[in-house]
């Protein structure tokens, strides 16, 4: 038995979760603007005691740890990192555009050639990789800007998803009749199965040196 908290915070959703090895136990989330500082540890608390565990049950944490929203992520990584410290356990960390990609595996029927998960980064600029249903990674953690150019040489293959919470801009420019777009968001589910496998083969965050994928800087354009 593997105790987890998964936590999620890389974009408007604060999700946390409760695990035991791959199996969900408990989960509470909310898409309610940037109010990570004020439900993330409300959540965490919640759970526990609706399942009547301490933080001294767990065994690991686990993290989205971006790229994403600067202010969520500096968030989840300090409350990560104390609980951490404090309970004497590991973190382990996932980026946040393969968390959305393993929730469509979860939430999707469909065999999409391609899932390409976007965060938005300010006016057509999107954090975005690009994954094959089998959840290869084609495409590396990277920016870009949005065009009607973008993403062709995968539309012209295949069927793509596009998910994440950069939709409504994509659609704009993003006019291909192998496009098919869902609101499918962060969420800490995301998280279970690649945190189990990097817990399993012990592959953790270094809490003392760790700072989450930013990709920019605060107030950086």
């Amino acid at each position: 038995m593997a105790l987890a908290l998964h936590l999620e915070t890389s974009t408007t959703v604060c999700s946390v979760a409760i695990t035991n090895e791959e199996t969900l136990i408990s989960i509470k989330e909310i898409n309610d603007g940037f109010r990570h500082a004020e439900l993330l540890t409300l959540f965490i608390e919640e759970l526990l005691n609706e399942n009547s565990l301490t933080p001294h049950n767990l065994d690991f944490i686990s993290l989205s740890i971006g790229p994403g929203s600067y202010t969520g992520l500096r968030i989840g990584a300090s409350v990560a990192k104390g609980l951490s410290y404090a309970l004497k356990i590991p973190v382990v960390g996932v980026d946040s555009l393969s968390v959305i990609a393993q929730v469509v595996k979860q939430e999707q029927q469909l065999n999409y050639d391609f899932i390409i998960p976007m965060i938005d980064a300010r006016r057509m600029e999107v954090y975005h990789s690009v994954f094959d249903f089998n959840l290869n990674r084609l495409i590396p953690i990277e920016s870009q800007i949005l065009t009607n150019h973008s993403y062709l040489e995968f539309l012209n293959k295949g069927v793509c998803l596009f998910c994440g919470n950069s939709n409504s801009k994509a659609k704009q420019v993003i006019v291909h009749e192998n496009a098919v777009f869902q609101e499918i968001l962060s969420s800490s589910k995301g998280l279970i199965k690649p945190a189990y496998r990097l817990y399993t083969d012990k592959n953790f965050l270094d809490t003392v040196y760790f700072e989450p994928l930013y990709l920019k800087q605060f107030g950086e354009k």
